[in-house]
């Protein structure tokens, strides 16, 4: 029974479960999720609104820091130090240094 504890409590352990935030742009819907700096967080490997409540996002996106968006395939792509949570989620805490080599490499505008 303690090892069934310990892990319900690794499972919970974590800081931030990742929602997009949908917008419209030019006629079109655009998820963003937002990661911080040294955040353990929940994210899924592919991006979706959770339960189906909006449908026909077309182009998804993860805010990083003050206004820099990176297109979601180019961050998930390249994560380096990920750990499942399920079958669909990861778990990340990216330091200073990563978030600004996102930045660097993959920077883009909405």
């Amino acid at each position: 029974m303690e090892k069934f504890e310990k892990l319900l409590n690794d499972l919970q352990n974590f800081d931030y479960y990742a929602a997009p935030r949908v917008y419209k742009k030019e006629n079109k819907l655009i998820g963003i999720y937002v990661v911080g700096e040294n955040i353990l967080s929940v994210i899924p490997t592919e991006p979706h609104v959770v339960l189906n409540q909006i449908n026909n996002v077309e182009e998804w996106y993860i805010m990083l820091g003050e206004n820099n968006i990176i297109r979601y395939n180019d961050f998930i792509n390249n994560l380096n130090n990920t750990t499942y949570y399920d079958n669909n989620h990861i778990l990340i805490n990216l330091a200073k240094d990563e978030i600004e080599q996102f930045i660097t490499n993959f920077k883009t505008e909405i």
